[in-house]
């Protein structure tokens, strides 16, 4: 493992209970997010024999797909904070020799050189200097290598933010001015500034691209129920539930099925997503 004290308070939390509990719901987070692969791999453009280095991989779906894109001769390393996540990665793969899981900070670890493509499905809003992070990612990457990557747009365009922190309105205390900014979901949910960072990173012609997509959250006989038992364990109200407590959680689950009811269909419940993807050259 490789110390990173200026990313240290993203590694203990995607380490810790966070990272064990997004392991747990590796297969119903890849389903929830899967939806934006299609728009992400359009703009990478992954070719046979691509060298490709994928950032905040996680439980390793981008990283095995993008290797199947890149067959024959292609080759992807999977970069993340999160021992666990890497464990559920490398399981998945199975012995396979075209990829390969590196425990380490993209932000400041030595993470290779000379890759064709730098690919992130939301993993690269966690950086505490992300000029610093963006600059190192493109020292790794050939002349003539790509970017492309996808990130949240603002928590108001997306109902999987904003319909939970809605419905917990008036149980947790007014957190005052928040810093937009922040290493978070939604760090890099405004594009110009995101041009900006990736410019004075070193990298060429950046482009962000507005995607909007259709996530299912829940799924089954009872789609609402099965939402519900997700946000829970991930997200703004998985949150709010560890800093209130077990006595509080019947009343989080009421307000999420209140609030979370007229997605739902017969046998899905789905919410809107609003993305950026962003691609740009060394």
């Amino acid at each position: 493992m490789i110390d990173s004290p200026a990313n240290q308070q993203q590694r203990d939390y995607w380490d810790g209970d966070v990272g064990r509990v997004w392991t747990e719901e590796q297969t119903r987070l890849d389903h929830w997010l899967s939806a934006v692969n299609a728009p992400l791999f359009a703009a990478a453009a992954p070719h046979p024999g691509d060298r490709c280095l994928d950032i905040g991989c996680g439980a390793g779906e981008t990283t095995l797909a993008l290797a199947d894109l890149t067959r024959p001769g292609g080759h992807v390393t999977d970069v993340d904070i999160s021992s666990q996540l890497l464990a559920r990665a490398r399981e998945r793969a199975g012995g396979r020799t075209d990829v390969a899981f590196v425990e380490a900070d993209a932000q400041t670890a030595a993470i290779g050189a000379n890759y064709d493509l730098i690919l992130s499905r939301f993993g690269v809003m966690f950086f505490a200097d992300p000029i610093a992070a963006f600059a190192n990612i493109r020292a790794a990457t050939r002349s003539g290598g790509r970017l492309a990557f996808a990130c949240w747009r603002d928590s108001a365009s997306n109902p999987a933010f904003s319909v939970p922190m809605r419905a917990l309105a008036g149980l947790l205390p007014d957190p005052g001015p928040v810093d937009p900014y922040a290493p978070g979901p939604t760090a890099l949910a405004d594009a110009d500034r995101t041009m900006r960072l990736l410019v004075m990173a070193g990298w060429q012609r950046p482009s962000a691209t507005a995607h909007d997509i259709q996530m299912i959250v829940g799924a089954g006989d009872d789609p609402v129920a099965d939402a519900v038992s997700l946000f829970m364990r991930v997200g703004p109200a998985a949150a709010a539930a560890r800093e209130l407590g077990k006595t509080a959680r019947p009343a989080i689950r009421e307000r999420l099925t209140t609030a979370l009811t007229p997605f739902a269909t017969d046998r899905t419940l789905q919410l809107a997503g609003a993305v950026w993807i962003v691609s740009a050259a060394n």
